[in-house]
């Protein structure tokens, strides 16, 4: 797992006049409070709250905000220009912070903008760089390098070293999450020797070696690194930072496979990040949980974990409107290029009134460029209008796209819901798994299960199509399978799916519907009896294999798809499932499966992998525990894939007999 940096090392990133040192020191909080009840109603009590706001930020922000709201009134009333612009900073800080994206840009355009008005350059520098941060988050990397380069250039214009040194650190991170590790690696030796130029480590570059290392896969140093970082956060009582180290650390034993103790980790992470809204922390606990949960084989559980992740990532996303976004960023480019256009004018304007000799051929310069700066004005403004337009559009789209999302979201939350738990099917059949890997949100494949006491009735079922049109006949075979086998009390494989064709073809009206006349399934359906050790099969063009002593046994299905009236038509509505009665032995092992897996294109040729390697691989995995052949099929898919999509959806059920 990638760990976004940029993501847990929020102190670090952000630079503000009021937050030098991050630690919340109750000494001074103790000072600040006797000041503050002394003080009058001038820039004073402003800065005072704004230092109050400053301790409380990273730890407690809405406690934070209470004081910076304060500071940020009262500086209003009295006209303090670069105090209102350090409480939208602030306001900025707090709202990335809590993954609210939007509401940090907005805030930090507004602090700009006072900044500027108020001609502090070390201001617009710090929000330039925090501007960068945002666009770091948002995956727009290519921004987010220009506006850290550009503090980086005003800094060290102002040798301000510690800024400067906060442009090289984010730069480094953001090389980390493109997965450009040579730049890492130079921007972190450069951090490091502008520190030792100046005989002062501005911030530590530790975190930044403990990615490399991770990365490098040595991961005593990696440990290293990330300890030095959390004691150093301890120290400072940084919770924030303190999070970040502790969500490194629990990588690194992820790694190692001390799976105990990174989940302990992650425990500690999640306590801090849920009681302070540090809610990217929050998702890299949540896909480091996926990922032991995964590697340790408990797949259900990894699948849920990452179920939470995305519903999570979802409503974050909801909050942070890109292109909105990306208005702002458009405005402030605009505004950033009118007022240079006034720049240029103004020169010009002082450069007539020095040279009077020159007065008449400069005036008819002046009058051109004018006439040139106006042009391009209203161009610009149109092209604002323009883009104001689009934007809009952009945005309703966007709300469309993201209505749509939650039903489909919604209709995976109902369709899931008519699935039997894999933990309820291995009650009765103890060693087996369901490997179920829809290609779209939603799928047309699902499996069927019923515990009869002395029977057990299984079924894989492919529908016409995929996503959301597979999923409404999913939807329906399940009713059909409800009703003819719990309300019908039919038990005979060929009689069910015999059954369930009828009921297809009278719900769909296939009978008159030229145009839906296809639409169906096909199944595989075992009933397996374990007094006897008999399974009955009744198969609609989907086989099952039966592996005995090793050697793999195809039990052949019926060539007619339940659903449909073109076969059937054909002949004369004469043809009727039939079934196969297979005696089992213990140990025996049944193999039931959609073509999604077979038809999957990938390896060397790009072909699809075929029901030849499919049964190679079964036997291959007939040795092997059940519950180890899932993440079998899983890996060996992966790496046939390699760069290729999915283009079905894929289900395989494994049971010992």
């Amino acid at each position: 797992m990638k760990i976004r940096l940029a993501a847990i090392l929020l102190t670090a990133l952000f630079a503000s006049l009021w937050t030098e040192s991050s630690a919340q020191d109750q000494t001074v909080l103790d000072s600040l409070f006797v000041e503050l009840s002394g003080a009058a109603a001038d820039t004073s009590l402003v800065n005072i709250n704004l230092e109050i706001g400053g301790e409380f930020l990273f730890n407690y922000p809405d406690t934070a905000v209470y004081y910076i709201d304060a500071a940020f009134e009262l500086a209003e009333q009295i006209g303090d220009t670069l105090n209102v612009a350090e409480c939208y900073n602030l306001y900025g800080i707090i709202g990335t912070i809590q993954g609210k994206y939007l509401t940090g840009i907005e805030n930090f355009q507004s602090s700009l903008e006072w900044y500027q008005k108020g001609e502090d350059l070390e201001g617009a520098a710090n929000i330039i760089n925090n501007i960068g941060v945002i666009y770091g988050y948002l995956d727009n990397y290519k921004e987010s390098i220009k506006h850290y380069k550009e503090s980086h250039r005003i800094s060290e214009s102002l040798e301000n070293h510690q800024g400067a040194a906060l442009s090289l650190f984010n730069i480094a991170a953001d090389f980390l999450e493109l997965e450009q590790f040579d730049s890492l690696r130079l921007y972190t030796l450069r951090l490091e020797e502008f520190q030792a130029l100046h005989d002062e480590e501005f911030i530590s570059a530790s975190p930044l070696w403990g990615e490399i290392y991770l990365h490098e896969e040595k991961l005593d140093s990696a440990e290293y690194h990330y300890e030095v970082a959390y004691k150093k956060n301890i120290e400072d009582q940084d919770l924030v930072q303190a999070t970040a180290s502790l969500t490194g650390l629990a990588t690194v034993y992820k790694e190692q496979r001390r799976y105990v103790k990174s989940l302990r980790t992650l425990h500690e992470i999640d306590e801090l990040a849920s009681k302070h809204q540090f809610n990217e922390s929050i998702l890299s606990v949540m896909e480091l949980r996926a990922e032991i949960a995964k590697n340790r084989g408990e797949y259900e559980t990894a699948y849920e974990y990452q179920g939470d992740y995305l519903a999570l990532k979802d409503s974050l996303d909801g909050i942070n409107n890109l292109n909105r976004i990306n208005e702002l960023n458009a405005k402030y480019q605009t505004e950033k290029s009118e007022k240079e256009l006034v720049e240029i004018q103004a020169l010009m304007t002082q450069k007539e009134a020095k040279k009077t000799a020159q007065d008449r051929i400069f005036m008819i310069i002046g009058l051109f460029i004018v006439i040139v700066i106006a042009i391009m004005l209203i161009s610009i403004r149109r092209k604002k209008k323009t883009n104001h337009v689009l934007n809009n559009q952009n945005v309703e789209i966007n709300i469309q796209r993201q209505k749509i999302l939650s039903s489909i979201n919604y209709a995976k939350k109902i369709q899931n819901s008519i699935l039997t738990p894999e933990h309820d099917i291995r009650r009765a059949l103890p060693e087996s798994f369901v490997y179920f890997k829809p290609k779209d949100i939603v799928s047309g494949d699902f499996y069927w299960f019923a515990d009869k006491g002395d029977k057990i009735i299984i079924s894989t079922i492919d529908c016409t199509g995929h996503g959301v049109p597979g999923a409404f006949m999913s939807l329906i075979a399940n009713s059909k399978l409800n009703k003819v086998v719990n309300e019908l009390k039919i038990e005979e494989p060929a009689e069910i799916l015999n059954a369930v064709h009828e009921e297809i073809v009278a719900s769909l009206n296939q009978a008159s519907n030229i145009e839906s006349a296809q639409d169906g399934m096909d199944m595989s359906l075992c009933v397996i009896d374990k007094e006897k050790e008999v399974l009955k099969f009744a198969g609609a063009q989907n086989s099952i294999y039966i592996v005995d002593q090793g050697k793999v046994n195809e039990i052949k299905a019926d060539c007619l798809s339940i659903g449909g009236t073109i076969l059937s038509n054909h002949l004369d509505g004469a043809f009727q499932f039939s079934t196969k009665e297979v005696p089992f032995k213990e140990g025996n092992q049944l193999f039931m499966f959609t073509d999604g897996y077979m038809d999957q294109f990938g390896g060397v040729s790009n072909k699809k992998l075929n029901k030849s390697k499919f049964k190679k691989l079964i036997h291959s995995l007939s040795q092997e525990s059940l519950t180890e052949a899932k993440s079998k099929f899983e890996d060996y898919l992966k790496n046939w894939m390699g760069p290729n999509a999915q283009v079905d959806d894929i289900l395989i059920i494994g049971a010992q007999l």
